[in-house]
């Protein structure tokens, strides 16, 4: 079940994030693998799932740390959205070839929000995505 309540925390985690210090393309860069590393501000840049993990609780988090933070695992327990079409929506770094801005993440997490039908559909999806998929996705919120 997705968790409607955390979408939103991280939608107004977003919007304090500057623009320079997101990234879709990565969860955070070589010098920051560990929970401890991402929730002590490690100077890396990353994407939607990189930001938010701060909004979650150190035990939570400890759970799924063996060595590299696994963020498939992570976000299944914050948001309730496994691995899919609706991971992919919010979370994939193939964003980053089609609208990889701060701004974006936030429409995208918007109309997540406000189409809950949409989000349902997409979060019982498991097909092969292409491309083409992140640009059809993004005429429904620009």
């Amino acid at each position: 079940m997705i968790n409607y309540e955390n979408l939103k925390r991280a939608k107004e985690l977003l919007k304090t994030i500057p623009e320079d210090r997101f990234d879709m393309k990565h969860y955070t860069n070589k010098n920051c693998n560990t929970v401890s590393q991402v929730q002590n501000t490690c100077n890396s840049v990353c994407c939607v799932i990189g930001h938010c993990v701060v909004l979650d609780n150190y035990d939570n988090l400890i759970k799924y740390e063996d060595y590299v933070f696994n963020y498939h695992l992570w976000s299944r327990s914050f948001f309730g959205i496994k691995k899919g079409y609706l991971w992919d929506f919010l979370f994939s770094g193939n964003w980053f070839s089609t609208d990889n801005t701060v701004k974006g993440a936030i429409k995208r997490i918007d109309y997540v929000l406000n189409n809950k039908g949409f989000s349902e559909e997409l979060n019982n999806s498991f097909y092969y995505l292409e491309n083409s998929h992140y640009k059809e996705w993004y005429k429904l919120y620009k």
